[in-house]
């Protein structure tokens, strides 16, 4: 799922994100009648909008979907020469790193190691399928460390949204965006990059923000 089949992906499950979190709070402050018109009317726009698509640029769904499949080793037909270069080498490398986490499950063997199977020349510690390079070089301990601080995010962010409209005008597009990211993040190393980063520290600066208020105006209470 690299390049544009991970961009393609998130674009179509964004709005099902987005309903997710979205859903049970609007259930808390409008009957459940507009909710689902509401929801009527999302469904209708996308539809109209895809029509347009369809008819200006002759948007394939079945095409795009082909596109996709081939993102998958059972997806490349077995007669195709060339097959897909990006596809095969994520498969080696989630073979080689699934051994590795293996032979060191709990801890894993630092940051900085490398499979039998190496990406880079010059950063070989480096992966595109992040979350098995995660395992591959902290384990399971150290994984649940990392998606512990990313639960907390998603804790305090949907909290923040729950009890005050202000932040959660701002957290709820920060949510739904790096839930997408993360999704993406899965086979293309994003999240190696420094600059790429803030989509993480973003909404967490927002939730840092929203417990200084809360405290603040717990202390004047």
């Amino acid at each position: 799922l690299s390049g544009r089949r991970a961009l393609w992906l998130i674009m179509a499950m964004m709005p099902i994100v987005y309903g997710l979190f979205v859903l049970p709070l609007a259930q808390r402050r409008w009957p459940p009648r507009l909710v689902w018109q509401g929801w009527g009317g999302v469904i209708l726009l996308s539809a109209g909008v895809f029509l347009a698509l369809k008819m200006l640029f002759d948007l394939s769904l079945e095409r795009m979907f082909a596109f996709l499949l081939s993102g998958f080793p059972a997806g490349n037909p077995a007669g195709n020469p060339a097959g897909d270069l990006a596809t095969s080498l994520r498969s080696l490398q989630a073979d080689a790193l699934l051994r590795g986490w293996l032979a060191s499950p709990w801890f894993g063997h630092g940051h900085g190691a490398a499979a039998h199977v190496v990406r880079s020349e010059t950063m070989p510690w480096a992966y595109e399928l992040q979350y098995l390079a995660m395992l591959f070089h902290t384990g399971i301990v150290g994984t649940l460390l990392y998606a512990g601080c990313i639960g907390w995010v998603y804790w305090q962010g949907l909290r923040a949204i729950r009890t005050s409209p202000a932040h959660g005008r701002i957290l709820l597009p920060l949510l739904v965006g790096l839930t997408c990211f993360l999704i993406a993040n899965a086979t293309n190393p994003y999240l190696l990059k420094f600059d790429s980063m803030w989509t993480v520290f973003l909404p967490l600066a927002v939730i840092n923000r929203f417990l200084i208020e809360t405290d603040a105006k717990r202390l004047a209470l």
